[in-house]
Protein backbone atom coordinates (compact mmCIF):
# COMPACT_ATOMS: atom_id res chain seq x y z
CA UNK A 1 0.00 0.00 0.00
CA UNK A 2 1.20 3.46 -0.85
CA UNK A 3 0.01 6.55 1.03
CA UNK A 4 0.40 10.16 -0.11
CA UNK A 5 -0.73 12.76 2.45
CA UNK A 6 -3.02 15.59 1.41
CA UNK A 7 -1.20 18.84 0.98
CA UNK A 8 -3.54 21.19 2.76
CA UNK A 9 -2.97 24.76 3.69
CA UNK A 10 -4.94 27.24 5.73
CA UNK A 11 -7.23 27.94 2.76
CA UNK A 12 -7.65 24.32 1.61
CA UNK A 13 -10.24 22.00 3.18
CA UNK A 14 -9.18 18.64 4.55
CA UNK A 15 -10.64 15.92 2.35
CA UNK A 16 -11.69 12.37 2.92
CA UNK A 17 -9.32 9.49 2.22
CA UNK A 18 -9.19 8.59 -1.47
CA UNK A 19 -8.44 5.00 -2.46
CA UNK A 20 -7.38 3.53 -5.80
CA UNK A 21 -6.84 -0.13 -6.56
CA UNK A 22 -4.12 -1.67 -8.74
CA UNK A 23 -5.14 -5.24 -9.44
CA UNK A 24 -3.39 -6.75 -12.43
CA UNK A 25 -4.77 -9.35 -14.83
CA UNK A 26 -2.48 -11.88 -13.21
CA UNK A 27 -4.87 -11.78 -10.24
CA UNK A 28 -7.52 -13.49 -12.35
CA UNK A 29 -10.46 -12.79 -14.59
CA UNK A 30 -12.40 -9.53 -14.46
CA UNK A 31 -14.89 -11.21 -12.14
CA UNK A 32 -12.13 -12.13 -9.67
CA UNK A 33 -10.50 -8.69 -9.89
CA UNK A 34 -13.82 -6.96 -9.28
CA UNK A 35 -14.53 -9.26 -6.33
CA UNK A 36 -11.16 -8.35 -4.81
CA UNK A 37 -11.86 -4.65 -5.37
CA UNK A 38 -15.35 -4.86 -3.81
CA UNK A 39 -14.11 -6.80 -0.77
CA UNK A 40 -11.18 -4.43 -0.22
CA UNK A 41 -13.44 -1.38 -0.59
CA UNK A 42 -15.91 -2.85 1.93
CA UNK A 43 -13.11 -3.56 4.41
CA UNK A 44 -11.74 -0.02 4.07
CA UNK A 45 -15.23 1.48 4.39
CA UNK A 46 -15.76 -0.44 7.63
CA UNK A 47 -12.33 0.66 8.83
CA UNK A 48 -13.04 4.33 8.09
CA UNK A 49 -16.30 4.16 10.06
CA UNK A 50 -14.51 3.19 13.26
CA UNK A 51 -13.76 5.98 15.76
CA UNK A 52 -10.12 4.82 16.02
CA UNK A 53 -9.68 4.58 12.24
CA UNK A 54 -6.10 4.90 10.98
CA UNK A 55 -7.41 6.15 7.61
CA UNK A 56 -6.36 9.79 7.49
CA UNK A 57 -7.03 12.17 4.60
CA UNK A 58 -4.80 11.48 1.65
CA UNK A 59 -4.48 9.20 -1.35
CA UNK A 60 -4.01 5.45 -0.96
CA UNK A 61 -3.01 2.96 -3.63
CA UNK A 62 -3.90 -0.64 -2.80
CA UNK A 63 -2.14 -3.36 -4.76
CA UNK A 64 -2.92 -7.03 -4.34
CA UNK A 65 -2.92 -10.37 -6.09
CA UNK A 66 -5.19 -13.41 -6.41
CA UNK A 67 -4.74 -14.44 -2.77
CA UNK A 68 -6.97 -11.56 -1.63
CA UNK A 69 -9.96 -13.24 -3.31
CA UNK A 70 -9.47 -16.37 -1.22
CA UNK A 71 -8.92 -14.79 2.20
CA UNK A 72 -11.74 -14.78 4.74
CA UNK A 73 -13.12 -11.24 5.01
CA UNK A 74 -11.98 -10.66 8.63
CA UNK A 75 -8.42 -11.62 7.68
CA UNK A 76 -8.49 -9.35 4.62
CA UNK A 77 -9.77 -6.47 6.76
CA UNK A 78 -7.04 -7.09 9.34
CA UNK A 79 -4.31 -7.13 6.67
CA UNK A 80 -5.61 -3.92 5.10
CA UNK A 81 -5.70 -2.22 8.50
CA UNK A 82 -2.10 -3.25 9.15
CA UNK A 83 -1.10 -1.95 5.71
CA UNK A 84 -2.82 1.39 6.35
CA UNK A 85 -1.12 1.75 9.73
CA UNK A 86 2.27 0.93 8.22
CA UNK A 87 1.78 3.27 5.27
CA UNK A 88 0.66 6.24 7.37
CA UNK A 89 3.43 5.70 9.94
CA UNK A 90 6.14 6.44 7.38
CA UNK A 91 7.62 9.93 7.15
CA UNK A 92 5.83 11.98 4.49
CA UNK A 93 9.02 13.16 2.78
CA UNK A 94 10.63 9.72 2.53
CA UNK A 95 14.32 9.47 3.24
CA UNK A 96 16.85 6.77 3.93
CA UNK A 97 15.58 3.63 5.59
Amino acid sequence: MVYVPDHTGPDLPVGAPRVAFAITRRAGSAVVRNRIRRRARAALTALSARPDSPLVPGAYLVSTDHRAAELPFPELAQLLEAAVRAATARPAEGGAS
